[in-house]
This record gives structure tokens, C-alpha cells and sequence, in this order.
């Protein structure tokens, strides 16, 4: 019984030890490691510039590349209906920023492809 409580104890000084600070975290978003949540942050931008937003569904996360200053280039497919109501499946590129200090995302640019 005491290893066990002796282990439970060691695993969470470990979890705390690991755990980042607020600021650690949002500048940990601001280096490769927040590629991915790029990625899905992206997602909303794309909806944005969609003729019917709601119909928006992504059949997978996308990718985003690290371009340094807190900012990443990423890609991706989004499946919408276009202006005649018809599901149609389009490629998007873009620029999103992640500003540290208020702790959001912008998108900076899209383009969908056809």
C-alpha cells in the first residue's frame, strides 16, 4: 500500500514540475509546437470567407509550417456548399498570427483554391 501511495505521490510531483507557466505556454504557441494548434485555430478563418459557413466541415486538421514572429503558414481542405447548394470540397492556404500578449489568433490571409 505504501508503494502505491509512494508512486501516486512521485507521478504528481512529476505532472507539476512539468506543467508550463501562462507566459511559458503562450510563447511555447509561438515556436514549432503550436503548429498544430495553428492548424485547427486556421479552421474559423477559412469558415470566414465560405458563402454558407455553417455548412463548413474539415475532413482533417490541416498542417501549419513555423515562419518565426509568432506566425504560421498552413493548409488544408474544407468541404462547403458553394453559392447553388452543392457540397464541393476546396484546398485553402493562408497566414495566421498568434499574438502572445492578448492570447488570440488572426488570420492574416486565405486563399481557397478551386
Amino acid at each position: 500500500m505504501k508503494q502505491i501511495a509512494g508512486a501516486i505521490g512521485a507521478l504528481l510531483m512529476l505532472t507539476a514540475c512539468g506543467e508550463q507557466t501562462p507566459y511559458e505556454r503562450k510563447m511555447s504557441t509561438c515556436s514549432s509546437k503550436g503548429e498544430m494548434l495553428a492548424a485547427v485555430m486556421s479552421q474559423d478563418g477559412v469558415r470566414q470567407t465560405l458563402r454558407s459557413p455553417s455548412t463548413a466541415s474539415f475532413p482533417s486538421s490541416g498542417t501549419a509550417s513555423h515562419n518565426g514572429d509568432c506566425t504560421f503558414n498552413v493548409s488544408g481542405r474544407v468541404d462547403a456548399q458553394n453559392g447553388f447548394g452543392a457540397m464541393e470540397r476546396r484546398y485553402y492556404t493562408g497566414v495566421i498570427k498568434y499574438d502572445h500578449n492578448s492570447d488570440t489568433w488572426q488570420m492574416r490571409s486565405v486563399d481557397l483554391g478551386e
